[in-house]
């Protein structure tokens, strides 16, 4: 695996050209992503809020020496394992001074930008490593971090865009294999670390890559070294061993918080393939993969795919495709591409997960034509993979280096340095085209309810109950409301709340373990799903009645309640704390008291005492 592109005379990098190339890395970001430099202070009101939760968690943790991985302040009192949890640790090491300057949002937004810059710069050193282009290896690092993937997952999935260290890792990889220094075996080993700590699927897809890498190594190895085979193989053995060393001292305290939660709950990973959430439904799509966004702002209302879910979107471009399959035609001899676009079709056919799916159907006349990823669910590790569609990120890659050679070639076919500059122009400016994202990037101004400002001057630790009361996890909830917002205020008031998302918990946190948090959990998730949802009303005085009276039955033990949960306040929250809801009859019969307002944000509470 030592071959490089030989067409064209090696370019060197100077410090100046690695400046100049993360500036125009950085510049690009910029510009996909605005107008989100301008507005780092806010994350969108959905999966990005997680993040930012998780950064102030960490950094709590930390200071008073708690254990990250692990918390009470969400799901209180029972607290949850963050194991599992989409929390990517590594984005909260990068980012602490942001967060510490500044605030936990903007760490996320200056993570998520890192992602972008990083993610090219390094694609941008592997294809250089490859190819010795700069044009070529420019154009790789564009294609691998600007694609829709990128965009689709975005903040929102900030440990999903956060791929950036996978080509560090596999140009560490590369090193390896063609040197004996042992120094690549450590650098590979903290890169491999580093994505642990970032997140579970790219984790899956770093091992993978691994093992066929290694294997695909010894196997050449001992293919062309008859006479010191094994020693090249002990050699590539002693390699992959510090490797693994440096990965596991690395990420060695949460892999242990891995394994322990694992090790408890062995079925906590178990999806219904078929079903909700499960695997077919997020298997890659054909029309996903050949058509354009429907987002597009330019080929979004001619060659919509319309039929296919978010995670599904994962358009490979037209100009890269074709750039690959030059590169398979005139380097079809060498051994280098030939690993990469082996690997490259591998994870393809994987990303398309249990079933074919085109444009959103998978059933034909009631009949289903599964795929080889389907086989592959009884295995360990792999069977637990909800989203196979995330495999392609590989493919991105691969198709970004074979771009990258194909580039490289082309290049070399023109001679002259002028039209190798117009050339690679019109190519980078093409792609970019074809990857444009939704305009503007999206950013959500919150406004924060006046009465957390009033909660975060007391000092003393208690428990806030706010309604609506709901647990989600997964694809599996408790509740109706989404309690992500409610979370999202936590870093202003620091106080617990039984509240809580996570991405992976055991099925019985979901319940909550007193009758009046199950009553309320019903009743407010009536109210706000079916009520002021679906019927769009507000409730009836027969309903209020019947609260009320459900409430006085239950006073009796409201002081010992109180007392077990330490809460000071409950919150109710729009759309069900209107004067006359079901929920405030409810909390005001059993409690016995009045609500309070602070501004005009619609949030009554109650300052019950304990």
């Amino acid at each position: 695996m030592n071959e490089a592109c030989t067409d064209q005379p090696g370019q060197s990098l100077s410090a100046k050209k690695h400046i100049a190339i993360l500036l125009l890395f950085l510049l690009v970001s910029i510009i996909y992503t605005w107008p989100l430099v301008l507005n780092l202070r806010y994350v969108s009101e959905e999966d990005a809020v997680m993040f930012t939760h998780s950064f102030w968690w960490f950094k709590k943790a930390l200071v008073s020496l708690n254990n990250p991985f692990y918390t009470d302040y969400i799901f209180y009192p029972e607290g949850v394992s963050l194991a599992f949890q989409a929390s990517t640790f590594s984005n909260f090491l990068l980012t602490l001074p942001f967060n510490l300057l500044f605030s936990e949002s903007v760490a996320v937004n200056i993570a998520f930008m890192l992602t972008y810059i990083l993610a090219a710069y390094f694609t941008f050193l592997l294809a250089h490593r490859l190819t010795r282009s700069i044009p070529a290896s420019l154009l790789a690092g564009i294609i691998f971090s600007f694609s829709p993937y990128h965009f689709v997952h975005g903040v929102d999935h900030l440990n999903l865009s956060t791929f950036q260290w996978l080509p560090l890792y596999l140009l560490f990889l590369y090193n390896l294999f063609i040197s004996p220094a042992r120094k690549w075996s450590i650098c590979a080993g903290l890169s491999l670390g580093i994505i642990i700590l970032t997140d579970h699927f790219l984790t899956i897809n770093a091992f993978l890559l691994t093992v066929l890498l290694f294997v695909t190594v010894a196997a050449h190895t001992l293919a062309s070294h008859r006479e010191e085979r094994w020693k090249h193989v002990r050699r590539l053995l002693g390699h992959g061993t510090v490797l693994f060393i440096t990965a596991c001292l690395a990420s060695g305290f949460y892999l242990y918080q891995v394994v322990r939660m694992r090790l408890q709950t062995p079925d906590m990973l178990k999806f219904d393939i078929f079903g909700r959430g499960g695997a077919n439904m997020f298997s890659g799509d054909l029309a996903g993969y050949l058509l354009p966004p429907p987002y597009h702002p330019i080929f979004g209302g001619h060659l919509a795919n319309n039929g296919i879910n978010g995670e599904q979107i994962a358009f490979l471009g037209f100009i890269p495709l074709a750039l690959a399959l030059v590169a398979l035609v005139r380097y079809r001899a060498n051994r280098t591409v030939i690993v990469i676009a082996t690997l490259s079709i591998l994870f393809w056919i994987l990303s398309f997960g249990v079933s074919l799916h085109v444009n959103g159907v998978w059933q034909w006349d009631g009949t289903t034509y599964k795929l080889p990823f389907y086989y592959l669910t009884d295995l360990p590790v792999i069977g637990e993979v909800r989203t196979p569609v995330r495999f392609i990120l590989i493919t991105y890659l691969g198709i970004a280096l074979l771009s990258a050679y194909a580039l490289s070639w082309i290049s070399g076919r023109i001679g002259t340095r002028r039209g190798v500059v117009m050339a690679s122009s019109l190519i980078f400016m093409g792609v970019l085209v074809e990857y444009l994202p939704a305009y503007p990037y999206k950013v959500v101004k919150s406004n924060v309810p006046a009465i957390y400002g009033k909660i975060a001057l007391d000092s003393e630790p208690y428990t806030l109950l706010e309604l609506p009361l709901s647990r989600w996890y997964g694809i599996y909830k408790n509740g109706s409301e989404s309690p992500s917002h409610l979370m999202s205020y936590q870093p202003i008031h620091n106080k617990k709340i039984c509240n809580g998302l996570v991405t992976r918990a055991t099925p019985d946190l979901l319940q909550f373990k007193h009758e009046i948090l199950n009553a309320l959990t019903e009743l407010t998730t009536y109210e706000h799903y079916q009520v002021t949802g679906a019927e769009k009303r507000r409730a009836t005085q027969r309903e209020v009645l019947e609260v009320r009276a459900m409430g006085y039955r239950m006073s009796s033990g409201w002081g010992q309640f109180i007392g077990r949960y330490n809460i000071k306040y409950i919150l109710i929250h729009p759309p069900i704390s209107y004067e006359g809801s079901m929920t405030r009859a409810f909390v005001e019969s059993v409690c016995g008291m009045q609500p309070q307002m602070l501004n005009n944000d619609g949030v009554v509470f109650y300052r019950v005492g304990r």
